[in-house]
């Protein structure tokens, strides 16, 4: 999980509220409170988000690529969550290729597919490994 601007934000307003202490001691029981309702909103969220293992994702392409030509990939992406999910996904290529994209977007719907296509093109003669697929989807809340 990582965090977003929201939550620092939320996370920097009760800072301020803990900073608020040395001026009116009161205050601590609100920052106190305040801290632990955003404590508390981030565990509903971790909760209520898709887990990882919700997707299940499959990288197609040839068992030979041509070399200099442009080499179709395709990347299925199995929603097995009850909500739709936007997906920004990130390809580990071979660092030796040249790809059209870095990064595709698309929509997984509940209990649905994704396909996303992008092309790579070989420049050199070898033996090639793709690496992992980074995933980044928004959290409920």
């Amino acid at each position: 999980m990582i965090p977003t601007p929201r939550l620092l934000l939320l996370l920097l307003l009760g800072s301020a509220l803990t900073a608020g202490v040395a001026l009116a001691p009161i205050m601590l029981w609100l920052a106190i409170a305040y801290l632990l309702a955003v404590a508390v909103l981030v565990l509903v969220d971790f909760r209520l988000t898709t887990r990882p293992t919700d997707l299940e994702v499959e990288r197609i392409a040839d068992t030979r690529l041509s070399l200099g030509a442009e080499n179709l990939i395709t990347l299925l992406i199995a929603n097995r969550s009850a909500r739709p999910l936007a997906l920004h996904i990130r390809d580990e290529y071979p660092h030796q290729f040249v790809c059209d994209t870095l990064t595709l977007d698309g929509l997984a719907a509940a209990y649905g597919l994704c396909e996303l296509r992008y092309h790579v093109k070989p420049l050199q003669r070898g033996d090639y490994a793709f690496g992992d697929l980074n995933i980044r989807y928004p959290s409920l809340l």
